[in-house]
């Protein structure tokens, strides 16, 4: 099975694009080469993510996305 962005809609219908190659950054400074060079045509929203981040997806398959800075919800016992 091959992995697919959702189509434009969001839902997961429409046009389906498959992805090859999954680029993920924490911020966008590390996103900004990355971008310069992919010369990404399609913003595509993912089913289940914010809204808030940016998806760039190139026609070759190659996708990428900033995801900001996790947090983590450990505490000590």
């Amino acid at each position: 099975m091959r992995p697919r962005a959702a189509g434009r809609d969001g839902g997961g219908r429409g046009d389906a694009h498959p992805v090859k190659v999954m680029i993920v950054n924490m911020f966008s400074l590390e996103a900004a080469p990355w971008l310069a060079q992919l010369h990404a045509e399609t913003s595509v929203p993912v089913p289940g993510l914010p809204a808030a981040i940016p998806r760039a997806l190139h026609p070759a398959g190659v996708c990428q996305m900033t995801i900001g800075m996790g947090h983590a919800n450990a505490r000590r016992r």
